[in-house]
C-alpha cells in the first residue's frame, strides 16, 4: 500500500524526508515524558523506515549493475 502511495514521487526526496522523519522521531523518543508521547513516536519511526528500506532497495537497484544488486541491496539495508 505504501509502494502505490510514494511510487510516483522523487525517490531521493522521499528518502531524504525518510531520514529526517526518523532522526526528528528520535529526538522526540529519546525526549519522551510518558508512554503515549513515547508511543507516537515509535509509531513514527515505524513509518520513517517503512519509507526508508524500501526506497533504498530501489535506489539501489537503478543505480547498481545487474551483477551487484544483491550486495548493493544488503548494503543499503544494512547502513
Amino acid at each position: 500500500m505504501l509502494g502505490a502511495l510514494t511510487g510516483n514521487l522523487n525517490r531521493r526526496r522521499l528518502l531524504i524526508g525518510a531520514m529526517a522523519l526518523f532522526a526528528v522521531a528520535n529526538l522526540l523518543a529519546y525526549t519522551a515524558s510518558g508512554y503515549w508521547s513515547l508511543m507516537a513516536a515509535s509509531v513514527a519511526l515505524a513509518f520513517a523506515a517503512a519509507v526508508d528500506v524500501p526506497g533504498a532497495n530501489a535506489l539501489a537497484s537503478l543505480v547498481v549493475p545487474p551483477e551487484q544488486r544483491g550486495r548493493a541491496k544488503a548494503i543499503a539495508i544494512v547502513t
